[in-house]
């Protein structure tokens, strides 16, 4: 076996470079389906809804913004004003961009020292782990139906259970019948 001094320097060429650039485009344009209905019984519920974001520009791609950017009443990115999180005065120009006091708004975010400053500045957080969890508690603090059951989390894409195989299942082995 012959052993390379830096077998990554062998295995790097241009086309991985933008093989791997083209998947974190493509990534950050992919939404979660459980958030965007989230949004979108939030937007019918009347509530404003922001987008803030650590953004920049690609000569190639743009921005770089996911598809479903125009469910929200205002985005603000870093790129374009100047600031970023977690600078406070992104968060102030947010607040002014929607037009809404800090004690009216709600900031979720999944890196927590982008959520310090916004919640000393009277902005109520929620950390983002997971998208079900996150979204269960904004329904609490909201009071809104989203549609999320606490203490549950959605089943990945792919990994639905077939309903079917399950019925024949429990009936073989329970004898419970799906009747």
């Amino acid at each position: 076996m012959r052993l390379l001094k830096d077998p990554f320097q062998a295995q790097v060429t241009g086309a991985v470079v933008e093989d791997f650039i083209n998947s974190i485009i493509r990534g950050l344009s992919e939404t979660d389906p459980e958030m965007i209905e989230a949004v979108r019984k939030l937007k019918k519920a009347g509530f404003k809804l922001g987008v803030l974001t650590n953004n920049w520009r690609s000569e190639r791609a743009g921005r770089l913004i996911f598809k479903e950017v125009e469910l929200f009443d205002k985005v603000v990115e870093s790129c374009v004003v100047g600031v970023r999180k977690p600078e406070e005065a992104i968060y102030q120009h947010t607040l002014q961009t929607l037009g809404v006091e800090a004690e009216e708004a709600v900031f979720l975010d999944d890196i927590a020292s982008n959520l310090k400053p916004a919640s000393r500045m009277g902005i109520s957080t929620i950390k983002v782990n997971d998208v079900t969890s996150a979204l269960g508690e904004l329904q609490t603090m909201l009071e809104v139906d989203l549609g999320v059951t606490a203490g549950t989390s959605r089943i990945r894409r792919g990994m639905e259970i077939d309903e079917a195989r399950l019925e024949r299942y429990l009936a073989e082995k329970l004898n419970i019948s799906g009747e």
